[in-house]
């Protein structure tokens, strides 16, 4: 059970009084310190922490009889580690240009397989946008194709995703990544594309 005086912080704070939710706050910059110790540190980790506070003070619901800070821990960790699941996978700025010069040439997966331009005219810069694709693609499985098809060339959500393929969120969060890792482990030792 939770401190009275906690208790009717969070209440005000959810009333949109930003006195409260500022105490709040302030009250638990040293959790948020200390979980964002143990993952690595970073001001941009920490900055995430905060607005895990945020979602924490939003979501907490008294009538489970929980602590405050058992549900805070739980968002705080969440939104840093969310973090730096992105940053550790982010994809260097030049392929992504790349990508995007491909997608506006309407580059399409006819089959997960060979990827086509669908242009009468095709230039050298659409070739080699369409050749760098592929190289790209070419060390995923056919499954991580399949995926990274639906979430960054069809624009549909993990979840929905999750839904299509019958396979858990998680699941294709871990396919996800497990494919974008392995494009940039080839990326880095063969930067000759």
């Amino acid at each position: 059970m939770e401190s009275t005086e906690i208790l009717e912080l969070i209440r005000k704070a959810k009333a949109v009084d930003n006195e409260a939710t500022e105490t709040l706050i302030e009250k638990y910059l040293n959790t948020v310190r200390k979980i964002n110790n143990k993952w690595g540190g970073t001001d941009d980790g920490f900055q995430e922490g905060i607005l895990g506070i945020y979602q924490a003070i939003k979501t907490y619901d008294e009538s489970y009889n929980t602590k405050f800070m058992t549900h805070l821990y739980f968002h705080i960790e969440a939104k840093i580690r969310k973090f730096i699941d992105k940053e550790r996978y982010r994809v260097p700025q030049y392929v992504i240009e790349s990508i995007k010069k491909g997608e506006q040439e309407r580059v399409y997966f006819s089959t997960l397989e060979n990827l086509e331009v669908e242009d009468g005219s095709i230039d050298n810069e659409k070739l080699e946008n369409k050749v760098l694709i592929e190289k790209l693609l070419k060390y995923c499985t056919k499954q991580e194709k399949e995926v990274l098809n639906l979430l960054f060339f069809e624009g549909y959500s993990g979840q929905a995703v999750a839904e299509k393929l019958g396979m858990s969120r998680q699941w294709i969060h871990s396919i996800k990544h497990k494919a974008l890792k392995k494009i940039r482990e080839n990326i880095k030792s063969s930067r000759n594309f």
